[in-house]
């Protein structure tokens, strides 16, 4: 089956679940239960870096930079989700200003990194090492900027919702909170759109099973963000059905166990790591001219 019609698969079962649990009564719109929240980011932010290993292992091999964008956003979601969500979670502070504003800026640049990945042109990187060596920097650099930054601002942010605000009350759904962070929901929800039209477009030209999965998981991202909106669940203690089936973490995360299979470096034919991209061309070239060479001039007995 083409890669278009696995998303408008996917699409079309988002939008029905998106109906169902907005404005019918079939599904409860959202349950109280704060330790789900903790299992939804620590397994998020797991998985994440589960996802990030897999792609770092495929950039080892592919030099491309997009991999590398890739692996950089991978990082940044799951440091947002372990950092920002499940500790303060863990730690049982319930929702503040940190655990509400922290996640959602770390978010935005994480998304926009991930389409970014999307619609990059393919490009060798010529120092692989040093390139990964500084995103990991500047990944850890930007979290520590947005978490401290949060943290120091912490009595000028404005709540998000009231932690006891329940999203049965009143009508479905319940479009409430802070405008700016409803606002950055919007921002992620079209990032992760978009995400998915750069996938869904790469995989139809490369017939990439990676690009496939990248592409379905950034557009149940995309609703995730949407449910968001209708109500912040991530920043109360009521989780919605979207939060359940882990639409809330990084987009790529419930498929990385198909990136093993569609990583170079999981195949035992893959070539052996080089350390910049010219060196790889080279070798490949010299070692294909010396295997052309010596099969035409050995003699035959």
């Amino acid at each position: 089956m083409r890669p278009r019609w696995w998303l408008a698969g996917v699409v079309v079962g988002a939008v029905a679940f998106t109906l169902i649990v907005s404005v019918t009564s079939v599904v409860s719109f959202a349950y109280r239960s704060p330790s789900l929240h903790v299992a939804v980011e620590t397994a998020a932010a797991l998985i994440s870096l589960l996802a990030a290993q897999l792609i770092y292992g495929r950039f080892r091999h592919s030099l491309d930079r997009r991999d590398l964008l890739l692996t950089a956003a991978l990082v940044l979601f799951a440091g947002s989700n372990l950092l920002f969500s499940a500790v303060p979670a863990i730690a049982d502070a319930g929702p503040d200003s940190f655990s509400t504003w922290a996640p959602a800026c770390s978010t935005v640049v994480a998304a926009a990194l991930l389409a970014a990945g999307a619609f990059t042109a393919p490009r060798a990187v010529r120092r692989p090492r040093a390139a990964i060596r500084h995103a990991l920097v500047l990944c850890a650099i930007g979290l520590g900027v947005i978490g401290l930054g949060t943290a120091l601002a912490g009595d000028w942010l404005p709540q998000a919702i009231a932690p006891d605000l329940s999203p049965e009350a009143g009508t479905r759904p319940r479009i409430v909170g802070d405008p700016v962070l409803l606002g950055l929901q919007i921002v992620v929800m079209g990032l992760f759109a978009a995400a998915a039209v750069g996938f869904g477009r790469a995989a139809e030209l490369t017939r990439d099973p990676l690009k496939l999965w990248f592409a379905v998981g950034a557009t149940l991202g995309a609703f995730a963000r949407l449910n968001y909106f209708l109500f912040p669940s991530r920043y109360s203690e009521y989780s919605t059905p979207a939060t359940c089936c882990g639409w809330g973490s990084s987009p790529p995360c419930w498929p990385a166990a198909r990136t093993r299979s569609a990583s170079p470096s999981a195949s035992s034919s893959a070539p052996r790591r080089c350390t910049n991209a010219a060196g790889w061309r080279a070798r490949s070239t010299t070692g294909w001219h010396r295997t052309s060479r010596s099969s035409r001039s050995r003699p035959t007995r």
